[in-house]
Parts: structure tokens; C-alpha cells; sequence
């Protein structure tokens, strides 16, 4: 398959990101983290789905990676705290009025929901833009990305449905729940 080396690249480098950051100034500064672990992934993928318009597919494939990764820091929030880790940028901590020590104690009042919320519609309109690989992919691989895009925007309906509560429990879908999550698309 024609995975763009790049795309190799990037996921590598994304991953060392990891290991040398665990905070993050921006929505800038994240985004291209993010780029890094999953809009690549998006590229790769797209190279072995063979879409109809290469060109036309990448900048939508990791649109995709970016929604979907946007959506597991959003889900992640508790289990990245537990590992020193906080993806949500400072800024936009800082301007939602959201401290460190919110996460730590697990507070989801107005503030936090105002954030999370933030961090949502970036993830919708990240995922309207990735829906948009779908006409330019077989049947088949329109499929399997419909299915991903599903699950994980079930993923985001519980957690709005939840006032954004990520501390008490972890998002998760059941086997019924994914199917449905699937068809809601």
C-alpha cells in the first residue's frame, strides 16, 4: 500500500511527544500533537482504503484523526490526570476558568461544562469535515470509518448527556450501544 512515509514519520514522532511533554500551551500546540497520533493514522489508513481522489481524502482522513483523538482526551481526562498527563490546552483552561486542581478533585460544574463543550464542538466540526472522506472511499472502507466515527460520536452524545462527568466513570459503549451509536450516523 502506498502509506506515505511521513505519515510513519509523524506517528513516531507524535509518540515522542509523549514521552517528553504532558501539558500543552495551545489549541495550536495541541493540534499538531494530535496530527502526530492520529491524523496520521488517518493518512495511512486512507492509503489502504484507496480512495477515489487521494488529494481530495487526505486533509478529510485526518480531519477524521483529529476528531476521534479530540474525542479520547475529552473521555481520557481522569486516566491522563492519573499519569501527570492534561491534554486539555492551558489557554483554554485558563479562559473557561478550569485549574489543575479541578481535575484533580473532579469538579464538572458550569466552568467545566463550558470547557468540555468547547472541546466538543472542535470535535464536531473536526468529524463534519472527516464525513466528508466517505463519498471518496469503496463500500466497504466508507463503512468502517462510518463505524469509527460512530462509536466515537457516541462516545461525545454520553458524555454531553452526563454534564461532561469523566471522573465518576469512563465514558465506554456498550456492544448494543456501538451498534446503535453506528446506525445514528
Amino acid at each position: 500500500y502506498p502509506i506515505p512515509k511521513e505519515a510513519l514519520l509523524d506517528l513516531v514522532a507524535g509518540g515522542l511527544m509523549d514521552v517528553e511533554r504532558s501539558r500543552y500551551a495551545s489549541w495550536a500546540e495541541l493540534r499538531e500533537y494530535c496530527r502526530c497520533v492520529a491524523g496520521a493514522v488517518g493518512l495511512a489508513c486512507t492509503a489502504v482504503y484507496g480512495p477515489s481522489d487521494p488529494d481530495a481524502a487526505a486533509p478529510r482522513a485526518e480531519a477524521m484523526g483529529l476528531a476521534l483523538q479530540q474525542i479520547n482526551i475529552m473521555r481520557d481526562v481522569a486516566e491522563d490526570w492519573t499519569l501527570g498527563r492534561v491534554y486539555l490546552p492551558k489557554a483554554e483552561l485558563a479562559r473557561f476558568g478550569v485549574a489543575e486542581e479541578d481535575i484533580a478533585a473532579g469538579r464538572t460544574g458550569d466552568s467545566w461544562r463550558a470547557l468540555m463543550e468547547h472541546q466538543a464542538a472542535r470535535a464536531e466540526a473536526l468529524m463534519r469535515e472527516g464525513l466528508e472522506l466517505l463519498p471518496l472511499l469503496d463500500r466497504r472502507s466508507a463503512l468502517c470509518v462510518r463505524a469509527f466515527a460512530g462509536i466515537y460520536r457516541g462516545l461525545l452524545l454520553q458524555m454531553r448527556a452526563r454534564g461532561y462527568d469523566v471522573f465518576s466513570e469512563r465514558p465506554h459503549l456498550s456492544a448494543a450501544g456501538k451498534v446503535r451509536a453506528m446506525a445514528g450516523l
